[in-house]
């Protein structure tokens, strides 16, 4: 358990059973990486991340590509939040998946990622620097870039974002799926990261079940104790 004299504060996680083993939740300005198989679990982690920023009133960016867009909450939130909460809808059909909205850009996809940065560095302008309230970010296209420009570029790319992020005071969750790519991919990025949680499947007396686990949290304390994940848990 890493031990640290840091006076960062805490972003709540949006669920309590994880803010509990991230001991108040992630230490502001970190970037970290949950890594995890496609699962209900995981998008259910993923929604609260978002909403948990959204109804506080705090600046949140989400970054996506999901055709799924609309069944998860992220539709509702920026048509609710226009004020704080930003969607970049890396995705060609993104005209069939939302209304155009002034807290919406909607892109190609990722295989421009000059793009991405540009839009993203417009809405970094658009800010208020004045704001104390604290920012965040939620990167859900890691996977679609390294499919589609590999590890070497990806890591450049991913790296700069991570640093522009940091600078502007967002605190960042992105999401990488393992299975989607060579694990020397995966490691590649890994290390840019200060923080990582891991998804993965364990047996127990009850069967096959998702536990979620901090692995790293550079410089913070955190419990190494496993969280049995469960939908009717997330979604209580």
């Amino acid at each position: 358990m890493p031990v640290s004299n840091s006076n960062l504060g805490r972003v709540t996680t949006g669920t309590l059973e994880l803010d509990r083993l991230l001991l108040g939740g992630i230490p502001e300005n970190y970037g970290v990486v949950l890594i995890s198989p496609s699962s209900d679990e995981r998008e259910l982690l993923i929604n609260r991340f978002r909403k948990a920023g959204a109804e506080a009133g705090e600046t949140t960016f989400y970054v996506t590509h999901s055709p799924h867009f609309e069944a998860g909450n992220a539709r509702a939130l920026a048509e609710k939040h226009q004020l704080n909460f930003h969607v970049f809808l890396c995705n060609p059909r993104a005209d069939a998946l939302i209304q155009s909205l002034p807290n919406v850009i909607k892109l190609k996809g990722v295989e421009d990622l000059t793009e991405i940065d540009i839009a993203l560095t417009k809405a970094f302008r658009s800010l208020d620097p004045s704001a104390l309230s604290p920012k965040r970010a939620c990167i859900q296209i890691v996977s679609d870039a390294l499919l589609q420009h590999h590890a070497v570029i990806t890591r450049k790319w991913l790296g700069a974002l991570l640093s522009d992020l940091r600078s502007k005071g967002f605190t960042t969750l992105a999401v990488v799926n393992p299975q989607m790519h060579a694990l020397e991919e995966v490691q590649a990025i890994l290390g840019l990261f200060e923080g990582e949680i891991r998804i993965s499947e364990k047996e127990t007396a009850k069967g096959t079940e998702k536990v979620l686990k901090v692995r790293k949290l550079y410089n913070q304390r955190y419990l190494e104790s496993e969280l049995i994940l469960t939908k009717e848990r997330l979604e209580a």
